[in-house]
């Protein structure tokens, strides 16, 4: 599934910018000192966190108790997902990050969870819900629908305590329309397979396909030692303060309510 390609990252290549509550769209703003030394805190926080805790850019989806029972009932998913299609609008990543995401092209999402509590379009998957509530250290699910022709331009994310899997539901032929590059191996969706991947690495997406491209992704808590949960956890009290975190439950509730009632 997997090939190497030219392309390799380190920690924090890209920025992205937050942009002000109440603007149409998303556009950068003008960097305030506190956000640079949070910034800069988090890039440190990522390397110890390489140092320290089992690292690689692609991890193994047996390693996350619940993810292959969540492989195995991926057809019950994926019908959820189009039920929720055609009773739910979706929200546009951007708008709920409050962030320019570097996208060029569609990205939009059904979520279910987010910072560990259910949110309403949650109520309508009740089998989707179950193999999540067996899966080990969740922290957000969603589902991501990338248009043709989308680009994710290469980033890397800021909170090391998280991964991020996705198990593909829809995706454009032929295989390889639609995938990812992280940290310069290529990952390429099929229908019913997962995966899990570090976002700090550098790391693009793409559909080059017709039809979009669906799955549902997850944020998953990052294996740690005992001795150093502690740290992790006094970092995430920083994280919250983080533009792309701040707020972002509330925005979220406040959109959905907008969009669907």
């Amino acid at each position: 599934m997997m090939g190497p390609v030219e392309a390799a990252g380190g920690v924090g290549e890209r920025v992205l910018e937050p942009i002000m509550a109440g603007d149409p769209s998303p556009a950068p703003v003008r960097d305030g000192f506190g956000l640079r030394i949070l910034r800069s805190l988090l890039v440190g926080y990522t390397r110890l966190v390489r140092r320290v805790a089992p690292a690689g850019a692609i991890w193994d989806v047996g390693r996350f108790l619940g993810l292959g029972a969540l492989e195995a009932g991926w057809m019950s998913v994926r019908d959820e997902f189009d039920g929720l299609e055609q009773a739910r609008a979706r929200h546009e990543f951007e708008d709920v990050a409050g962030m320019d995401l570097g996208l060029e092209g569609s990205w939009q999402a059904h979520f279910l969870v987010e910072q560990g509590q259910a949110l309403p379009a949650a109520a309508s998957c009740p089998a989707t819900m179950a193999l999540l509530s067996q899966i080990q250290g969740l922290r957000g699910a969603y589902f991501s629908v990338m248009g043709p022709g989308t680009l994710l331009r290469p980033h890397a994310g800021p909170n090391a305590s998280i991964l991020r899997a996705h198990l593909t539901l829809r995706t454009p032929e032929p295989i390889g329309a639609a995938g990812l590059e992280v940290d310069g191996r290529r990952i390429e969706h099929r229908a019913g397979e997962a995966f899990v991947f570090d976002d700090t690495y550098l790391h693009s997406a793409w559909n080059r396909g017709a039809s979009e491209r669906a799955t549902l992704m997850l944020d998953l808590q990052r294996p740690l030692p005992a001795w150093f949960r502690p740290l992790d956890a006094a970092v995430q009290a920083l994280w919250g303060l983080h533009p792309a975190r701040r707020g972002g439950l509330a925005r979220l509730i406040e959109l959905d309510a907008a969009r669907n009632g």
